[in-house]
């Protein structure tokens, strides 16, 4: 989900139903389509299906407002079990003023390659685009990669496993925090080859734009102080206050009968002031009409309002997963 404006564009995403066998192809359905949600009507609307990048999720986008397009770069697609797995590596654009998809060419032979469940955010220019899943066994990565607006082209910034660099993972959030000339990345997950289980992370990072390099912010035992392990969240930069919402954390979760995973969505919403050193995340506290608990739901900004849609939450195996279908937005606070 990326802002232009006052509209927030949408493509994409998957349907899972928990409920039905893995051998069912209606348990997991794809999409193409993409919408447009004019903020200032709150009202959705469809503007192309089967027009551009094929049916997937987990695809990486990002706004260029020089140009005025949309950008989605790679994406994942699966069969119901998993017996079929794509992991995409085209690199798409929207133009907002033709109403068009069209694939980009950049001049650069080097590309990031097969991705998804990265993260990509626009900057001055640059397109960042940052670690996610690399091949069909959901290998993750944590290389640095810069597409240039200008020259059309990609160059790498920090090859993969360099050391210093956040371990990899995908399923994170990754922001541009312009005002500080930074990049933020939080939390995730990563599929471990020795448990065939995914470890999931609570650390926060800086990503220097002028001196290409990384910096953990959040050293143990810093990691105390602020929300736990969290992945599939959605977040936003507005000035210096980050605000992160929801996710999947690892406490109490609901356990089901195999072959459904521990479920943990949440709804909480914190905030952090990307201005001064790291000092922790701050709760919000908000009023009793909030979002449910959530996990993978779309989240950005518009002004200084904090929009999510989608995703949804996991109250009991009984019950099974509640799908959102409502816009929520808060206005976010300043941090001084």
């Amino acid at each position: 989900m990326s802002a232009h404006h006052d509209d927030i564009y949408l493509f994409g995403g998957l349907f899972e139903n928990y409920s039905l066998p893995a051998t069912d192809p209606n348990s997991v359905i794809f999409y193409d389509n993409l919408f447009r949600f004019d903020t200032s009507r709150d009202k959705w609307t469809l503007l192309t299906s089967g027009e551009g990048p094929s049916p997937r999720a987990f695809q990486l986008a990002a706004v260029d407002p020089i140009y005025d397009r949309l950008l989605i770069y790679g994406g994942v697609m699966y069969s119901s079990d998993f017996s079929v797995i794509k992991v995409f590596s085209d690199f798409w654009q929207f133009s907002f003023h033709s109403g068009r998809w069209s694939l980009v060419n950049p001049v650069s032979t080097a590309n990031p390659g097969k991705r998804a469940s990265g993260g990509m955010a626009y900057h001055n220019g640059v397109v960042y685009l940052f670690g996610g899943i690399t091949d069909e066994s959901f290998t993750p990565s944590n290389d640095l990669w810069a597409f240039n607006i200008q020259t059309n082209s990609w160059k790498q910034l920090i090859p993969n496993g360099v050391p210093g660099s956040p371990p990899k993972r995908n399923s994170f959030i990754f922001l541009a925090s312009p005002k500080e000339n930074k990049l933020f990345l939080y939390g995730g997950q990563a599929l471990n080859p020795n448990t065939g289980a995914f470890d999931t992370f609570n650390d926060t990072w800086e990503y220097s734009i002028c001196c290409n390099n990384w910096t953990d912010v959040t050293p143990p035992p810093a990691r105390n102080i602020f929300p736990p392990v969290n992945d599939f969240s959605s977040a936003a930069i507005v000035d210096h206050t980050m605000i992160l919402y929801g996710g999947e954390q690892n406490v109490d979760p609901v356990v089901c009968p195999p072959p459904i995973v521990p479920q943990g969505p949440t709804n909480n919403t914190w905030l952090l002031n990307t201005k001064v050193p790291f000092k922790g995340y701050i709760k919000l506290d908000t009023d009793d009409h909030t979002p449910p608990p959530l996990k993978r739901q779309a989240g950005t900004n518009v002004g200084r309002c904090f929009f999510l849609y989608g995703g949804f939450s996991f109250p009991s195996c009984a019950v099974g997963q509640i799908y959102n279908t409502d816009v929520w937005a808060i206005r976010v606070p300043e941090l001084h």
